[in-house]
């Protein structure tokens, strides 16, 4: 199943991406250029559709230079952010470091991450850490809206994908998979 959403150019968007899902962990979202006319029944050529080129790295990255501002999220009600944010490659640091070992606080284990080039040009994946709760809620399931402005000239599809935690138990013996709570 592909989640994803469209954004007109330069315009602002609301979405609500689940109305609930229990233990988010990550919302990643990936922009790519739309084509404007695809579908419309006029039969016209595809003006921009970066999944038909053969000179284009999409899907394997996002489109270049597509970029989202006044970005919030909010789980629950409650905003991830204080204020609207444009995401930025320092913000991206800032939400994937915490995925490394020891939660990001020894730098030599982040090498894995893309230098700002390559972030700025064809990787610009906003992660976002949604994860941010009580140990009281988890397993309460949440709905999850994200709401910003497409900073491109050009309509966009934005595929999104969330991580969440669970914890899953295999019997070998029985061959049974079942799902438990949560672990911290």
């Amino acid at each position: 199943m592909t989640n994803k959403f469209v954004v007109g150019s330069n315009s602002s968007f609301t979405v609500t991406l689940t109305n609930g899902i229990a233990n988010p962990k990550k919302l990643i979202m990936m922009s790519v250029i739309t084509n404007a006319t695809a579908g419309d029944g006029t039969g016209a050529a595809d003006s921009i559709n970066p999944f038909r080129s053969p000179l284009s790295t999409v899907p394997a990255t996002c489109s270049p230079f597509v970029s989202l501002k006044n970005l919030q999220v909010t789980v629950g009600n409650l905003p991830c952010f204080n204020n609207p944010v444009s995401f930025g490659y320092d913000l991206f640091v800032q939400e994937m470091s915490e995925s490394g070992i020891d939660g990001g606080l020894d730098d030599t284990t982040n090498k894995g991450l893309l230098s700002q080039q390559l972030w700025e040009s064809l990787y610009r994946s906003v992660a976002i850490d949604v994860g941010r709760r009580l140990p009281s809620e988890d397993g309460a399931s949440k709905p999850i809206v994200v709401s910003g402005t497409n900073n491109a000239n050009y309509p966009i599809t934005v595929y999104y994908h969330f991580l969440r935690d669970a914890v899953a138990t295999v019997d070998t013996s029985m061959g049974t998979v079942s799902q438990g709570a949560t672990q911290v």
